[in-house]
């Protein structure tokens, strides 16, 4: 089973964007709970040391990696953020996933119009 390190993208301003991994020795056996220690974590380093207002500029995403995928550093975190924005829009060729979400909502529409005799009440 492997062990998964928690991972959080934020804006840096003009820089552009940065990833960063949790540098704690904890590592978790789920994806969802290496997110939630993450998520635990910066929300109390921020609250800590920055404003709100900066806080919601920072738009942070989270994610979980497996522990070791990515080399300790600067180059890897940049090879964690390649990775991270490659996920979020391989989509099998849909363009993002606001477009995948958008096709199919309009095959359900499409099923419940066409498969569904109207009066039915199945769908």
């Amino acid at each position: 089973m492997g062990k998964y390190r928690g991972y959080v993208v934020a804006n840096k301003g003009p820089k552009g964007r940065t990833a960063m991994r949790d540098s704690g020795s904890k590592t978790f056996k789920t994806k969802a709970d290496a997110i939630k220690n993450i998520k635990s974590d910066n929300s109390r380093w921020m609250k800590k040391n920055y404003s709100s207002e900066y806080v919601q500029k920072s738009g942070f995403e989270y994610g979980a990696v497996p522990d070791g995928k990515f080399k300790d550093g600067a180059v890897g975190n940049k090879n964690l953020l390649k990775w991270h924005d490659k996920g979020k829009t391989d989509t099998g060729g849909f363009g993002g996933l606001d477009t995948l979400q958008n096709e199919l909502g309009k095959a359900n529409a499409f099923a419940k119009k066409n498969l569904y005799p109207p009066g039915s009440g199945t769908y």
